[in-house]
């Protein structure tokens, strides 16, 4: 008969080990049904555990996933056991020598953690966490979750992991509960410091000044057009680069042949095109505040209002909002609903303090003496001396 598989106990330290894995679930988000990826992890001591979803299981969801885990935990474990997803592992060798992706180990170098990679086909070397996935997904996603966006259901994973540890006991002792356990060790979890690396990759601005990343469009400054920009691709922002200054920054999208306006992108362009402030892409459906909306209305009842519209946008854009916003609502209050008007009060407004100097009279210990003999002296001097003549 063929051998029986024979399972070693494993017994681990407290604070020293870990494990992950990720699951592909469905979830019901904003009334449609979605296929979301769920991180998993799992202190391999205290068995405390904790998952967060994504859209994709890509090395900036991973980065995020890990320094959400180690706020959760608090702290960091010594060692990481993990798959060989090619986000983690390059290139799989003999035995377990493993070549790991760079932007991961960037990340294991910073918090100081020995990554460890599964032999392939052999989930039971990271069993604890294989078991979760199997569990969690009866008891977490089952019936299915329904939120508004991907925000509200990790806020609900994350409340519903720290209920659970309350109550459920510790497997090495039932007298205790994996948060009491989670607590002790805890104490021997190295501190946790937030890892800030990102994924960067190089894309051309097209003539509608826009870039394209992972199906979704972004703007950047329209002056930008047929140039290269670099991307730094983070879970929740994509911050858009050019000649190490950063151009543009958009919240992360997922939507599929969707676009990222910045309708101050365009001032530019506007400039020249003024009309396209009307039926302009970029510009449609833009919440301006009450008081330049106001103003709008106002300027383009008057002739060349679509220039005179484009330069008050170009007023906030380059004071800033608030100050732009204040002068918009004191100028409509001086019956004044002019650019003329906004751009004056924007310059008083700005105008720079002049620092009063507070000074003290100080009595003098030795007060000067006045002497006028030097200058009796020198107009006697002036009197018996002949000078040249110039001629």
């Amino acid at each position: 008969p063929p051998a029986t598989a024979v399972f070693i106990p494993q017994k681990f330290p407290l604070g020293e080990s870990y494990q992950f894995d990720w699951s592909i679930e469905k979830v019901v988000l904003n009334g449609v049904e979605t296929t979301v990826n769920i991180a998993h992890f799992r202190l391999c001591h205290s068995r405390a555990y904790y998952v967060r979803a994504y859209f994709r299981q890509t090395l900036e969801m991973l980065i995020d996933a890990h320094n959400h885990a180690f706020t959760y935990f608090g702290g960091v474990p010594s060692r990481g056991i993990y798959d060989n997803p090619k986000t983690i592992v390059k290139q799989i060798k003999r035995g377990k020598e493993r070549s790991f992706n760079e932007g991961f180990l960037a990340m294991m170098n910073h918090f100081l953690i020995e990554p460890v990679a599964c032999t392939p086909a052999s989930g039971w070397e990271k069993g604890q966490v294989e078991r979760q996935v199997q569990t969690l997904r009866k008891r977490l996603f089952r019936p299915l979750l329904a939120f508004s966006s991907l925000e509200p259901l990790n806020d609900y994973l994350r409340d519903w992991c720290i209920r659970q540890i309350q109550t459920q006991s510790w497997v090495e002792d039932k007298q205790q509960t994996v948060a009491q356990r989670l607590e002790k060790e805890r104490e021997k979890l190295s501190p946790f410091k937030p890892y800030l690396g990102y994924r960067t990759t190089r894309l051309l601005v097209n003539t509608s000044a826009l870039i394209l990343f992972d199906t979704h469009r972004y703007s950047v400054p329209c002056h930008l057009c047929g140039k290269e920009v670099i991307a730094q691709i983070g879970a929740q922002e994509i911050v858009l680069v050019y000649q190490n200054q950063i151009v543009a920054r958009h919240p992360r999208q997922f939507i599929k042949g969707g676009t990222s306006y910045n309708p101050l992108h365009y001032l530019s362009a506007l400039k020249k095109k003024p009309g396209a402030l009307r039926h302009g892409e970029p510009f449609q459906g833009w919440v301006l505040p009450p008081a330049i909306k106001t103003l709008q209305h106002h300027l383009l009842k008057q002739p060349r209002g679509d220039k005179a519209m484009v330069k008050l946008l170009s007023l906030i854009a380059d004071f800033g909002e608030e100050v732009g916003v204040t002068a918009a609502e004191l100028a409509l209050e001086q019956g004044l609903p002019t650019v003329e008007a906004v751009l004056n009060i924007i310059l008083r407004l700005t105008e720079p303090t002049v620092p009063k100097i507070e000074s003290r009279h100080v009595a003098l210990r030795c007060p000067p003496k006045a002497n006028l003999s030097q200058f009796d002296q020198l107009l006697q001097y002036r009197r018996t001396t002949t000078f040249p003549s110039l001629k």
